[in-house]
């Protein structure tokens, strides 16, 4: 009803480092009218033994507290899909505000010490639902190792605005080096540095 369809990319084996994974943002915040914007999470053990997580919620600071730690096992060869993230953190102890107050943060999936890369995969889909038709518009996008992650500057390809649509940008500290400053500078089509780059400093 929608031709709603979001990419997901592969999980390549071969990987190195730790096998956490940096979910950007988890949600659970109100639309345009009556609609919800709510992340759905999909979590995978692809190893041959039980895998017992950590999901590290921080919240945003413009949507409330609740930032905390909730366990999760999977199973060997298990894929689990939670079909709220903010539900099932609010539902293992987090007080994260709800009553339908908007709720944001980044979720971290850690494993175990020694965990290799590919045995754990973390996603998420982001989606509202259709106030026209039945079905839902959302997004997916994958949990990053630290291997995986920015050290330095990243370019990020095809943002626009116009009548029809809007790109948003997010923007997480892996938290592995303290606080960091970022300086985002936008280009046009041309490929000419356009005015007014912002800056902003992230506590990890």
């Amino acid at each position: 009803g929608t031709s709603d369809g979001s990419y997901v990319p592969p999980l390549l084996p071969g990987a190195s480092g730790a096998a956490d994974r940096l979910v950007p943002v988890v949600l659970d915040v109100k639309g345009i009218g009556a609609s919800r914007y709510v992340t759905e999470l999909t979590l995978a053990n692809l190893g041959a033994a039980p895998l017992a997580l950590e999901l590290v919620y921080t919240a945003t600071a413009q949507f409330g507290g609740g930032s905390g730690t909730v366990p999760l096992t999977l199973a060997a060869g298990e894929q689990r899909v939670v079909a709220s993230a903010i539900d099932f953190l609010r539902a293992g102890g987090l007080a994260i505000p709800g009553g339908g107050a908007n709720a944001a943060g980044s979720l971290l999936v850690k494993a175990p010490s020694g965990t290799a890369p590919a045995d754990l995969f973390a996603g998420a889909r982001t989606y509202t639902g259709s106030t026209v038709r039945e079905g839902t518009f959302g997004v997916f996008y994958p949990g990053l190792t630290l291997a995986e992650a920015a050290n330095g500057t990243a370019w990020v390809h095809g943002l626009q605005q116009n009548d029809a649509m809007r790109s948003n940008l997010a923007f997480v500290n892996c938290g592995d080096a303290g606080p960091v400053t970022l300086r985002v500078t936008f280009f046009g089509a041309a490929g000419q540095a356009l005015a007014d780059s912002e800056e902003w400093t992230l506590a990890p």
